[in-house]
């Protein structure tokens, strides 16, 4: 069996958030087992990329152009499907995404949104926790609203496109979150401590009760 290649594409405010989100998907992938299917993660973050083998994927202003048609024409996201492996409707949403895109970050302005490929390498034999692993990078990154679209299936490489309209503060804000959570859980088993604790009490006083009455 071939190893399958998972390529997602990241819409991201600023130059470098790509390798950092790669950052802390390798130290989340130390602490999590779901992530074990990563062999190898790398990030294309010097120049954008829409898709491996799209046209135009190293001339800017070709880039942009196809960008443009892609994001308006509906018979050129059909194409995109084809050429991707992805559903007509995930397609779409790729061009809904590409369509809010300010184009000048393609030829140069990273002051605005552009794009980022991450390659995520997943090893023979664990095709099936490719969205699992996916759907911890999400929760990594607290965005539920994130899509995950799986492309083609079987021995083939498959195609994982991401709608990522985020930043690291998400990240932050996820983790405080999952702290708030923690003391919270840790809050109702003392609760729930207390509750087995006068159960098992009243259960003592009904026995003693019982017995003063036999």
């Amino acid at each position: 069996m071939s190893p399958s290649y998972v390529y997602t594409t990241i819409i991201t405010p600023r130059p470098g958030l790509g390798q950092e989100i790669v950052d802390k998907i390798i130290e989340y992938k130390t602490r999590s087992r779901r992530t074990r299917g990563f062999a190898t993660i790398s990030v294309a973050s010097d120049r954008p990329v829409i898709y491996n083998n799209a046209p135009f994927d190293q001339d800017l202003e070709g880039l942009q152009a196809y960008v443009e048609e892609l994001a308006t024409d509906p018979d050129s996201i059909k194409a995109w499907a084809e050429i991707a492996g992805l559903s007509e409707s995930v397609s779409h949403m790729i061009g809904e995404g590409l369509a809010g895109m300010d184009p000048n970050p393609l030829t140069g302005n990273h002051d605005a949104p552009y794009l980022e490929r991450l390659t995520l390498h997943a090893k023979p034999g664990e095709r099936d926790s490719v969205t699992e692993q996916l759907i911890g990078i999400r929760e990594l990154l607290g965005d539920p609203k994130m899509s995950v679209s799986r492309g083609a299936t079987g021995d083939v490489n498959k195609l994982m496109m991401m709608r990522m309209l985020t930043d690291l503060s998400v990240i932050g804000e996820f983790r405080s979150r999952q702290e708030e959570h923690r003391e919270t859980r840790a809050a109702l088993a003392a609760v729930e401590r207390s509750c087995v604790s006068v159960e098992r009490e009243y259960a003592r006083v009904v026995r003693l009760v019982r017995r003063a009455d036999e």
